[in-house]
């Protein structure tokens, strides 16, 4: 499964008999259910999209809930099939519907080590595969005694450098300097087809500001100050051809980018800056709870994040203006990590 698809997954773990099915059906009461082994049936997936079809006919987004995936493998490994073909058909499945699928699931891994081979076999593939479903999934939760807890999250954030303003058009390096959209990069903007966020972040330059009403009209955004951009020191509102032969910025291309810029900020404490920053957006979407976020920022700020986040070189995330990032992370209690980043 990739991040990027339109189907969204959920999957819901927990004991026999502890309100999974009943927590679930609460949230989607119009949902189609299959149990067990019924997901090893073509029919029974024909059926579901015909539901889902259905709700969406009717204004509705389109939901199926695959109780009991613990009888799907039994079933499926009684056949004979094995663990990576049960993988393959649970993939196939959710991406044929292309719609939400929740997975409701006992856990079967505690107690007493069974005699039998089959059975243990059967505790273990379950085991498995959940791992992968889990690792894939839009969310996991755990249910005991009828209540939910959230293990976790995935969250999408696109990372959109803002559009051209004067300096950009003439190549200068512009950190500090509070300059606003040129009429070209407004009209850029204007073309670009950015879904509109649940939550919308913005550095606190005129640029970012700006860009966010171009692309989003009346949008307020959540100013955060850290995400503004680096103070390039003497190299500040100059070009190349302005420095060519200056011995200090002679010495910064020899670095291959990497020191500091005289008289300005230091590279590293940017970037901890810019991390600082996104952490605190992550704060805000885990208290609001939404999956769906946009950042307008500064291209030092995008490859500074995406350099910790997902390794390389800095200079490997350089981005034109008004492009960005797709970055897609998993929120756990108290951390997260990277699923995929990938250009928007």
């Amino acid at each position: 499964m990739d991040p990027t698809e339109d189907f969204e997954v959920k999957l819901v773990i927990g004991g026999r008999a502890q309100g999974k099915l009943a927590y679930v059906m609460g949230q989607y009461p119009n949902a189609h259910v299959i149990n067990g082994a019924e997901a090893l049936q073509n029919a029974a997936w024909e059926t579901a999209r015909e539901g889902a079809d259905a709700l969406e006919g009717q204004g509705t987004q389109g939901i199926s809930l695959w109780d009991h995936f613990h009888e799907f493998v039994k079933a499926g490994l009684s056949e004979g099939k094995e663990p990576q073909e049960l993988w393959e058909l649970t993939k196939r499945r959710m991406e044929e519907l292309q719609e939400l699928v929740v997975i409701l699931c006992d856990e079967i891994g505690n107690g007493i080590v069974p005699m039998e081979r089959e059975e243990r076999t059967w505790r273990e593939e379950t085991g498995r595969l959940l791992c992968k479903i889990a690792a894939e999934a839009d969310s996991v939760e755990r249910v005991f005694c009828g209540i939910p807890t959230l293990i976790k999250r995935r969250v999408r954030i696109r990372l959109i450098r803002h559009g051209k303003t004067p300096g950009n058009e003439e190549k200068r390096y512009i950190g500090r300097t509070d300059e606003s959209l040129t009429e070209n990069g407004r009209s850029e903007l204007a073309g670009k087809q950015y879904p509109a966020p649940a939550l919308l972040f913005s550095s606190p330059m005129k640029r970012c500001l700006e860009s966010c009403e171009c692309l989003w009209p009346g949008r307020k955004p959540v100013v955060i100050p850290e995400l503004r951009e680096i103070d390039f020191g003497l190299f500040e509102g100059k070009n190349y051809q302005e420095l060519n032969g200056n011995a200090a910025y002679q010495a910064w291309i020899d670095s291959g980018g990497n020191m500091s810029f005289p008289e300005g900020e230091d590279r590293a404490a940017f970037q901890a800056r810019g991390l600082s920053g996104f952490r605190q957006a992550i704060d805000r979407i885990r208290r609001e709870g939404v999956t769906d976020a946009a950042m307008v920022v500064h291209g030092g700020i995008i490859m500074g994040i995406l350099l910790e986040t997902c390794g390389g070189n800095y200079y490997d995330y350089m981005i034109p203006n008004g492009e960005g990032y797709l970055l897609t992370l998993d929120l756990m209690p108290g951390e997260y990590r990277i699923a995929g980043a990938e250009r928007l």
